[in-house]
């Protein structure tokens, strides 16, 4: 806060994030903040576009309880939490056609040449060895590992990766890769990945995901995970390979009380050329 020198416009990607929704309530306090501008930085902006009661009141009592426990001011998000909040701007998204039909909604467009320059900005080409492997595998599949284990028990999250890894074998995919979650260490990995035969690939990279997606030549690559944004974004950075989220059903378990859960999530995904898996065997097809 003390580089703000004046009135000045705030980007952030929400205002559910904790810090991002301090800076915005402070600046508006200290009437610094000319407009707040939110751009796409994943699934959020496109699933949480009209806040639901329940979420609503989650992050009502949320941001009470902040308030008390940090000794400091917060704003609840409006129900329309990227449209209508106080001193609200442009959204700018990455996949217009998947939000309503708003004036202050603006496209990004996507130019390669410089993500590829600022993933060699970030990462050195240190993972070029990563690159060879995947794209001289004869059937690889590239799993994106999301930290689901937080929200469930580990013996569950185990048991998800296995049947995923049990239906990519099924369908041909012999040689599995994984991603791991910036969050998720080597630890991580000899515990649910290891045991049933993956590789690592892009360890440590400063870079997202999609950075790289354009670099993955070999068509036969699938890139698969539940409901992580790089499928949201695969198509817009380059990569050729199919596309699928696995285990959406398994999710919507997970969150009962978000009743819409699999239907918008597999519509979202489906619209921007994704497949949709379900974990349940009797359910599942590519």
């Amino acid at each position: 806060m003390s580089k703000i020198k004046g009135p000045s416009r705030l980007w952030v990607s929400d205002i559910f994030w904790p810090m991002n929704n301090a800076i915005y309530t402070q600046m508006k306090s200290e009437k610094r903040l000319t407009v707040v501008n939110f751009f796409d930085e994943g699934i959020v902006l496109y699933w949480v576009e009209q806040m639901r009661l329940v979420r609503f009141v989650r992050e009502f009592i949320k941001f009470a309880i902040l308030s008390v426990k940090m000794k400091r001011k917060f704003s609840i998000p409006n129900k329309a939490p990227f449209y209508g909040n106080d001193r609200n701007g442009e959204v700018l998204a990455l996949h217009p056609m998947l939000v309503r039909a708003e004036k202050t909604v603006k496209p990004i467009r996507v130019d390669l040449g410089f993500i590829k320059a600022f993933d060699y900005f970030l990462d050195q080409n240190v993972f070029q060895d990563d690159f060879v492997m995947l794209n001289n595998a004869r059937a690889p599949a590239l799993v994106i590992s999301q930290p689901h284990y937080r929200v469930t028990s580990e013996d569950n999250f185990r048991l998800l990766v296995r049947s995923l890894s049990d239906h990519l074998r099924a369908n041909g995919y012999t040689e599995l890769f994984v991603k791991l979650h910036p969050s998720e260490n080597d630890d991580f990995f000899k515990y649910y990945y290891e045991p049933l035969g993956y590789k690592k690939v892009f360890q440590g990279s400063l870079s997202p995901l999609e950075a790289k997606l354009s670099g993955l030549l070999n068509k036969n690559i699938i890139l698969v995970s539940c409901n992580s944004s790089v499928l949201l974004n695969a198509r817009s950075f380059g990569f050729k390979g199919a596309v699928i989220s696995y285990g959406l059903d398994w999710l919507a378990k997970v969150y009962p009380f978000d009743s819409g859960f699999l239907g918008k999530q597999s519509r979202l995904f489906r619209l921007n050329d994704a497949d949709v898996v379900l974990s349940d065997s009797s359910q599942s097809t590519f």
